[in-house]
Protein backbone atom coordinates (compact mmCIF):
# COMPACT_ATOMS: atom_id res chain seq x y z
CA UNK A 1 0.00 0.00 0.00
CA UNK A 2 1.23 3.47 -0.89
CA UNK A 3 0.16 6.57 1.08
CA UNK A 4 0.75 10.09 -0.26
CA UNK A 5 0.24 13.45 1.41
CA UNK A 6 1.58 16.96 1.07
CA UNK A 7 4.41 17.45 3.55
CA UNK A 8 3.30 20.98 4.52
CA UNK A 9 -0.03 22.77 4.20
CA UNK A 10 -0.39 26.48 5.00
CA UNK A 11 -3.70 27.98 6.09
CA UNK A 12 -4.83 31.44 7.13
CA UNK A 13 -5.84 31.65 10.79
CA UNK A 14 -9.63 31.20 11.08
CA UNK A 15 -10.06 29.57 7.68
CA UNK A 16 -11.05 25.99 6.90
CA UNK A 17 -8.53 23.69 5.32
CA UNK A 18 -8.59 20.14 4.00
CA UNK A 19 -5.57 17.97 4.72
CA UNK A 20 -4.86 15.63 1.81
CA UNK A 21 -4.21 11.93 2.42
CA UNK A 22 -4.55 9.49 -0.47
CA UNK A 23 -3.64 5.86 -0.83
CA UNK A 24 -3.19 3.22 -3.53
CA UNK A 25 -3.68 -0.45 -2.89
CA UNK A 26 -3.70 -3.43 -5.18
CA UNK A 27 -6.71 -4.76 -3.23
CA UNK A 28 -10.32 -3.66 -3.46
CA UNK A 29 -11.56 -1.39 -0.67
CA UNK A 30 -14.19 -3.04 1.50
CA UNK A 31 -15.95 -0.59 3.80
CA UNK A 32 -16.36 -3.24 6.55
CA UNK A 33 -12.62 -3.60 7.04
CA UNK A 34 -11.20 -0.31 5.75
CA UNK A 35 -10.08 2.30 8.28
CA UNK A 36 -8.59 5.78 8.03
CA UNK A 37 -7.50 7.54 11.23
CA UNK A 38 -5.88 10.87 12.00
CA UNK A 39 -3.71 11.73 14.98
CA UNK A 40 -2.41 15.14 15.98
CA UNK A 41 0.87 16.23 17.56
CA UNK A 42 0.91 19.78 18.88
CA UNK A 43 3.45 22.26 17.69
CA UNK A 44 6.19 22.38 20.34
CA UNK A 45 7.44 25.92 19.71
CA UNK A 46 4.10 27.64 19.11
CA UNK A 47 3.28 30.60 21.35
CA UNK A 48 -0.49 30.53 20.70
CA UNK A 49 -2.94 27.68 20.85
CA UNK A 50 -3.61 27.04 17.19
CA UNK A 51 -4.30 23.95 15.14
CA UNK A 52 -0.74 24.17 13.88
CA UNK A 53 1.20 20.96 14.21
CA UNK A 54 1.79 17.54 12.68
CA UNK A 55 -1.16 15.45 11.56
CA UNK A 56 -0.63 11.74 10.93
CA UNK A 57 -2.84 9.84 8.51
CA UNK A 58 -3.08 6.06 9.04
CA UNK A 59 -4.77 3.80 6.48
CA UNK A 60 -5.58 0.12 6.91
CA UNK A 61 -7.12 -1.82 4.04
CA UNK A 62 -7.18 -5.56 4.73
CA UNK A 63 -5.99 -7.80 3.10
CA UNK A 64 -2.96 -5.43 2.96
CA UNK A 65 -0.68 -6.67 5.71
CA UNK A 66 0.74 -3.33 6.74
CA UNK A 67 -0.91 -0.13 7.83
CA UNK A 68 0.06 2.86 5.66
CA UNK A 69 1.17 6.14 7.20
CA UNK A 70 1.66 9.70 5.97
CA UNK A 71 2.50 12.92 7.80
CA UNK A 72 1.24 16.46 7.09
CA UNK A 73 2.48 19.57 8.87
CA UNK A 74 -0.17 22.30 9.15
CA UNK A 75 1.31 25.80 9.25
CA UNK A 76 -1.12 28.46 10.47
CA UNK A 77 -0.35 31.94 9.16
CA UNK A 78 -1.83 35.13 10.60
CA UNK A 79 -1.38 37.34 7.52
CA UNK A 80 -1.56 36.60 3.85
CA UNK A 81 1.92 37.14 2.38
CA UNK A 82 2.00 39.95 -0.21
CA UNK A 83 1.93 38.87 -3.82
CA UNK A 84 5.23 39.18 -5.60
CA UNK A 85 5.32 41.53 -8.53
CA UNK A 86 7.68 39.89 -10.98
CA UNK A 87 7.28 42.54 -13.70
CA UNK A 88 10.58 44.21 -12.83
CA UNK A 89 12.39 40.87 -12.76
CA UNK A 90 10.98 39.95 -16.17
CA UNK A 91 12.01 43.32 -17.64
CA UNK A 92 15.54 43.09 -16.20
CA UNK A 93 15.91 39.46 -17.32
CA UNK A 94 14.69 40.23 -20.83
CA UNK A 95 16.98 43.28 -21.08
CA UNK A 96 20.06 41.36 -19.95
CA UNK A 97 19.19 38.46 -22.25
CA UNK A 98 18.66 40.79 -25.22
CA UNK A 99 21.93 42.60 -24.53
CA UNK A 100 23.86 39.32 -24.35
CA UNK A 101 22.25 38.14 -27.60
CA UNK A 102 23.36 41.35 -29.37
CA UNK A 103 26.92 41.03 -27.99
CA UNK A 104 27.15 37.41 -29.14
CA UNK A 105 25.78 38.34 -32.58
CA UNK A 106 28.35 41.15 -32.95
CA UNK A 107 31.19 38.81 -31.92
CA UNK A 108 30.09 36.19 -34.46
CA UNK A 109 29.91 38.80 -37.24
CA UNK A 110 33.37 40.20 -36.35
CA UNK A 111 34.84 36.69 -36.35
CA UNK A 112 33.30 35.90 -39.75
CA UNK A 113 34.58 39.16 -41.27
CA UNK A 114 38.10 38.56 -39.92
CA UNK A 115 38.09 34.97 -41.20
CA UNK A 116 36.97 36.17 -44.65
CA UNK A 117 39.75 38.80 -44.73
CA UNK A 118 42.33 36.22 -43.63
CA UNK A 119 41.18 33.81 -46.34
CA UNK A 120 41.45 36.59 -48.93
CA UNK A 121 44.96 37.49 -47.75
CA UNK A 122 46.02 33.84 -47.88
CA UNK A 123 44.60 33.49 -51.40
CA UNK A 124 46.39 36.69 -52.56
CA UNK A 125 49.69 35.51 -51.01
CA UNK A 126 49.34 32.15 -52.71
CA UNK A 127 48.75 33.81 -56.09
CA UNK A 128 51.77 36.09 -55.56
CA UNK A 129 53.98 33.11 -54.70
CA UNK A 130 52.84 31.18 -57.77
CA UNK A 131 53.45 34.16 -60.05
CA UNK A 132 56.92 34.76 -58.62
CA UNK A 133 58.31 31.20 -58.86
CA UNK A 134 61.60 30.90 -60.71
CA UNK A 135 63.99 28.07 -61.61
CA UNK A 136 66.73 29.36 -59.33
CA UNK A 137 68.46 31.53 -61.96
CA UNK A 138 65.74 34.16 -62.11
CA UNK A 139 63.97 32.58 -65.06
CA UNK A 140 60.30 31.67 -64.62
CA UNK A 141 59.69 27.95 -64.27
CA UNK A 142 57.91 26.19 -67.06
CA UNK A 143 54.23 25.54 -66.43
CA UNK A 144 53.79 28.20 -63.80
CA UNK A 145 52.73 30.90 -66.23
Amino acid sequence: MEITAQSTVSALNGSSVRLPCTFNSCYKVENKHFSLNWTYQECENCSEELDEGTYNCYVMNPPDRHRGHARVFLKVITEVPPERDSTVAVIVGASVGGFLAVVILVLVIVKCVRRKKQQKLNTDDQKTEEEGKTDGEGNPEEGTK
